[in-house]
Formats: C-alpha cells, structure tokens, sequence
C-alpha cells in the first residue's frame, strides 16, 4: 500500500515537474523572442539575409571640422609657391644643336640625293664583262656578245643555264643536241667560242 504522504501535492510548495515545466516555458518564450528580433532585423537590412559584411553596418556618423573657419581667418599667412622662370628650355641641348647645325652646314642644298635605279641582270652581266681583265680575243669575243642580243637571250635564259648544268655530265650532251629547242642554242653558243664540245 501506497503511503499517503510521499504521492500528495501540498499546495504551498513546487513539485519537480513543474518546476521543469516552468524552465521548459521561460527556454521557449526566450527562443521565440529570438527569433522575432532576428527576422525584424532581417527585414530591415539590405538583401535580406546578408547578416554580415559592410552593408549590415550602421554608418558612423561623419565629424564636421571646425578647423575651415580657422583657416579662413589666416589664409594671408599661407605661403604661396611660384615657379622659378626658366632661363632656358629644359629641352634645349647645346651639344644636340651644335650636331645638327655641323649637319646641315654639310649638305648647304639641303636635297638628299636620290638612289640610283636598282640594276637589271643585263647591266649585271654586261659590268661583269666588261670589268673582267681580258686578252685581246677575249675582249672580241665580249664584242660580239654584247653586238649580238640572240647569244644575250641565250645566256640569260634561266632554262638554257640549267641545261648547260646538266651537259657536264657524259652522254646528256647528245640527247640536247637532239632536242629542237636547245640543239640549235647549243651549236650557236659553240659557234661563238663560248662552249667547246668533246666527243
């Protein structure tokens, strides 16, 4: 059997339930507190949930100075700065001018000369001919090339030049000296004493 004193509930006094229960309440009351304010302080703030960073800050309050009536009052005690005057360009270079006045004192014309035209192969050829130390069979021999334009074509042929390449090794003669084309050129050159054939 139960006793009677340990199960009853005196009036006056808290029993440990309640008192649990009372924390219980005044935890949740608090937490809901909470949560009220922070929801208010995200409403108010820019972006909403942003919490932290420059744009939850309250901006401080800017200090107006009283020092512009100060200097107002003792601007004439302000020194002022002023540029030297140049005695001289900063640019001007003794050494620079006394080089371009020798110049021009060089050329009084003042006109660049113009280059001359750039050769074409023929003067090439022809200085190279004629600047050759010869004999005097050898300067007849030029005499008739530079009287002849035909032996000058021949010559100047780039085709003609590879053939007479290719006639140095034995037995190609033969076969361009029955080609149409390059037989007749062959036997003119041969004629004139510039190419000599061995059999």
């Amino acid at each position: 059997m139960l006793e009677d004193g340990d199960n009853q509930h005196v009036e006056g006094e808290q029993t440990v339930m309640d008192e649990m229960l009372e924390v219980a309440t005044r935890a949740k009351a608090m937490k809901q507190a909470a949560r009220v304010a922070d929801e208010r302080k995200r409403s108010q703030t820019f972006g909403g949930g942003l919490k932290k960073g420059f744009f939850s800050n309250p901006k401080s309050a800017k200090k107006k100075s009283v020092s512009t009536a100060v200097a107002i009052s003792s601007s004439s005690d302000i020194p002022t700065l002023r540029r030297n005057p140049a005695k001289e360009s900063s640019l001007h270079l003794p050494e620079v001018h006394d080089a371009m006045n020798h110049m021009q004192n060089l050329k009084p014309e003042g006109k660049i000369e113009e280059k001359t035209a750039i050769p074409t192969r023929d003067d090439i050829q022809r200085q190279a001919l004629t600047s050759m130390t010869r004999s005097p069979e050898e300067d007849a021999v030029v005499q008739r090339i530079l009287a002849d334009p035909e032996l000058q074509g021949i010559l100047g042929d780039p085709d003609m030049q590879k053939v007479l390449r290719a006639c140095q090794v034995p037995g190609v003669l033969s076969k361009y000296m029955n080609d149409k084309v390059y037989g007749p050129k062959i036997q003119k050159l041969a004629r004139a004493g510039l190419v000599q054939l061995h059999p």
